[in-house]
This record gives structure tokens, C-alpha cells and sequence, in this order.
């Protein structure tokens, strides 16, 4: 019997996806520099290379506890799981926050790319603009920042009741340690992600005053109209003919009576006459 030979649709296809792998992996590792790079700027004090470590040791963090001596493996297993459930919490009251926080950005990253066109110096507009994207891309990638901490229970013994309650507590710290660390980084994005959407908030602000003290240029095309006598008369185009004579409205009521006027002087042609008159006595 003949192996059955592959296709060449089938290599093609393993072709592609590796391709689409490597394109990828190179994706991801740009976007996680540009956010290091965006961390360093916006959270001094810290880093390249700590923040690249996910060293930000924001709070006092666990030291590493061993727990393989307690005399109370319950307790010690009791403790572990108090803080695990801490530091979730602690995680989800940071998601939260960073869900309220894309939201007011994303919305104001739309608002101000609409009136970029429409301010008189746009490039005013870049500033608000760029520290709205580093927000925005700092809280979408904080979502991305956590690795699930489990326990690995194909190492825990379980002959001993007390072995096996310190085994689980003492992987349930190293857990906590984790979680910790995890949280500490991602306090440090959205530190990072809020101070860019302050500064947005604060540069938008000076560009609408900027916008509202400088006068505003009048456009083009108006202004043509308003100098050039030409342009005005050709909008205006052509008189019309003359429409025609309406017909005659009523009689208005009459006037009142004018005063008397004054009396005029004596004719001459009566003064000639009466001379002409004794003469001819």
C-alpha cells in the first residue's frame, strides 16, 4: 500500500501559518517595547530594565515563606488562601478602575480626532491627541499583562494529611508571590495609562483656550466675495424682466382741509383796465 503523499495545499497552509506565527511573535514583542518605553516616561523612578522585569514594587511586597516546618499546616493553608483571595481582589479593583478609565479615553480620543480638522493651527491638536493613544494602548495591554498562577498538584504528596496541607500552602505562597508581582506591574500600566489621560485632559484644555483668544481667519472664498466686485455681480447674475402693472388699488380716504393760505398780490391786467377807463372820460 502507497503512503498517501501530502498535498500541496497542506504545505502551503503550514506555510502561512508559520509565517503568520513569526508576524505575531514579532508583533507582540514591539508592542510590549513601545509600552516599557511609555512606562519608563510616564512612571520616574523606575526603569528600563525594572519595569522590563516586571520589577515596580509599588508595596511591600511577600517575602518568600516556608511553611514546610509549621506546626499548624491548617492555619499556615488557611493563611495562603486569605491572601490569594486578597490579591484577587486587589486585581479586580484595579480592573475596574482601568475599564472606567478606556472608556472616558476612548471617548475622548474619538471627540478630539473630530475637531482636529477644524482648529485654525491643527497640529495644536497632536498633543491631546498622542497622550489620549498612550492611554488608550496602556489599558488595552494591561488586560494583557497577567499569567494565571495555578498549583501543580502532580507534586504534592499525598500519604501524609500534614505534608500534604504544607506542600499545598507552601505552593499556594508561591502563588501569592506571583499574584503580587503581577499586580505590582500592572498598578505600574495603569499609573502610566491615568497620567497620559491627565495630560490629555490638561493639554485639551489649552488648546480650546488657545482656540477661543486667537481670532479666527476668515475663509477664502468669503473673503473673495466680500473684495472683488466681479464675483459679487456674477453670483448676482442677470436682471429680470419686468414683471407686469398690477392693477389700480382702491381710492384712499380723503385728506383733511389745508389751512388758508395767504393773500396774493393785486393782479396787474385790473389796475390797466381802470386807467384805461378814466381816460376815456
Amino acid at each position: 500500500m502507497v503512503p498517501k503523499q501530502p498535498s500541496q495545499n497542506a504545505s502551503s497552509s503550514n506555510w502561512l501559518q508559520t509565517a503568520m506565527n513569526k508576524i505575531e511573535a514579532a508583533s507582540v514583542y514591539l508592542a510590549y517595547r513601545v509600552v516599557w518605553l511609555m512606562m519608563a516616561v510616564l512612571n520616574p523612578g523606575h526603569t528600563f530594565s525594572e519595569i522590563k522585569d516586571g520589577n515596580m514594587e509599588y508595596e511591600q511586597q511577600v517575602d518568600a515563606v516556608n511553611v514546610c516546618d509549621a506546626d499548624d499546616p491548617q492555619f499556615a493553608l488557611d493563611e495562603a488562601r486569605r491572601y490569594m483571595e486578597q490579591e484577587e481582589q486587589r486585581r479586580m479593583v484595579i480592573d475596574d478602575k482601568s475599564k472606567v478609565m478606556l472608556t472616558v479615553a476612548a471617548i475622548l480620543f474619538a471627540a478630539n480626532a473630530a475637531v482636529l480638522s477644524r482648529l485654525s493651527v491643527w497640529w495644536f491638536g497632536l498633543v491631546p491627541l498622542g497622550s489620549l493613544f498612550m492611554s488608550v494602548y496602556l489599558t488595552l495591554m494591561y488586560f494583557r499583562t497577567y499569567t494565571l498562577q495555578v498549583i501543580d498538584y502532580s507534586k504534592i504528596t499525598w500519604t501524609d494529611t500534614k505534608d500534604t496541607k504544607q506542600e499545598i500552602a507552601q505552593q499556594e505562597f508561591n502563588c501569592v508571590a506571583g499574584m503580587e508581582s503581577q499586580n505590582s506591574l500592572r498598578i505600574g500600566v495603569h499609573k502610566a495609562s491615568r497620567r497620559a489621560l491627565i495630560l490629555a485632559l490638561g493639554s485639551t484644555f489649552i488648546v480650546v483656550c488657545i482656540q477661543m483668544i486667537q481670532p479666527q481667519p476668515k475663509d477664502a472664498l468669503v473673503n473673495r466675495i466680500e473684495t472683488d466686485a466681479e464675483v459679487r455681480e456674477l453670483l448676482r447674475g442677470p436682471a429680470g424682466l419686468a414683471g407686469p402693472q398690477g392693477e389700480v388699488g382702491p381710492t384712499g380716504p380723503t385728506g383733511p382741509q389745508g389751512s388758508r393760505g395767504t393773500q396774493g398780490e393785486p393782479g396787474v391786467s385790473s389796475v390797466v383796465h381802470k386807467q384805461n377807463y378814466e381816460s376815456s372820460d
